[in-house]
Order: structure tokens, then C-alpha cells, then sequence
């Protein structure tokens, strides 16, 4: 894997992961649903190009942390289902 596609940085973002993790926290719950859902796709996409290339043991591995976001993103839509009346 070349560093180009796993670089230590957002681009575009000037601030710590933890500045950025606190950013998305802060979003209303349906958009952190929208954030986490195409992590998970993400995820997902690369689990499959990792299998094909014949790296199992990563490919499964990226699919599990795929398959592990689900229920973080199912919680956090029944959270915004909860909050959205108040949301004005």
C-alpha cells in the first residue's frame, strides 16, 4: 500500500484528528449517520479490492470493521429520530 492512499492527514483539513473527531461529533446526528455510512461503504469498498488481490486476511478484516460500524450508525439515527423535534 503506497502512502499516497493511506496519507497521515485529511487534506484540506489544517486541524489534529482529535480537532476533526470532535468537528463530526458535534454535526447533527443525521449527518454523523451520513458520515459513518459512507466510512462504512468505504471500508467495505476496500475490503473487496484487498480480497481480490489476493490479501484475505486484510480484506476480511476491513469488512468486519465495515460490518462493526453498523449498529454505531443504526444508535445514532434512533438518537436523531429522538432529537429532531427539537431541532428548530
Amino acid at each position: 500500500m503506497s502512502c499516497e492512499k493511506h496519507p497521515l492527514r485529511v487534506a484540506g483539513y489544517n486541524g489534529t484528528l482529535q480537532d476533526l473527531a470532535k468537528e463530526v461529533g458535534n454535526l447533527r446526528y443525521d449527518k454523523i449517520v451520513e458520515f459513518l455510512r459512507a466510512l462504512r461503504n468505504d471500508l467495505h469498498e476496500q475490503a473487496l479490492k484487498d480480497t481480490s488481490a489476493g490479501r484475505t486476511k486484510l480484506g476480511a478484516t476491513l469488512e468486519r470493521a465495515s460490518v462493526a460500524l453498523y449498529p454505531t450508525e443504526q444508535a445514532l439515527g434512533e438518537a436523531w429520530h429522538i432529537s429532531e423535534p427539537y431541532m428548530k
